[in-house]
């Protein structure tokens, strides 16, 4: 991230059970609007795979970024996690000009973490950035390169982007 200039203030991981994380993966690709449509009898074990997948990941994000992440219940309802993050951020309602904080929410599969960013962006004038956007936006930037082939490469297998 810093190779892009992209230096955060906060960091804040939405905990939730893997029971919890599975429930929503399965209740997400079981409805008919889902985006991504999957074989109705292999559901549960794409939910088990994509929750141990991101532990995975996510211990590795804990041990390079330690001491600088908050963690928040995520299974609390959407109301509450607001109001924590809130807190959390310090966040007020001001006409006076201000640094705007850079934060990154994380959390498993099915934690909202991206209605919960747009909610706090929305409702304090911040400016919301879609990761998966950016890199769009890079790889249009760079045209015909190694790069930006490279970068559309793994977006599209939802393979990880190295820098």
């Amino acid at each position: 991230m810093q190779k892009m200039g992209i230096l955060t203030d906060n960091f804040i991981l939405l905990n939730q059970s893997d029971q919890f994380s599975e429930k929503r993966i399965i209740d997400l690709l079981s409805g008919d609007d889902t985006i991504v449509k999957c074989d109705s009898a292999n559901i549960a074990r794409y939910a088990k795979h994509a929750v141990r997948e991101n532990n995975v990941h996510m211990n590795g994000v804990k041990d390079v970024c330690r001491g600088l992440i908050t963690e928040l219940d995520g299974c609390k309802s959407e109301q509450q996690i607001l109001e924590e993050i809130v807190r959390v951020l310090k966040l007020k309602r001001t006409k006076a000009p201000r640094k705007p904080q850079r934060v990154i929410l994380l959390g498993p599969p099915g934690s909202q973490t991206e209605q919960q960013a747009v909610k706090i962006a929305e409702k304090y004038k911040l400016v919301y950035v879609q990761v998966t956007q950016m890199l769009k936006d890079a790889i249009r930037r760079e045209g015909d390169t190694p790069l930006a082939q490279d970068l559309a490469t793994k977006l599209h297998n939802n393979e990880p982007c190295k820098f």
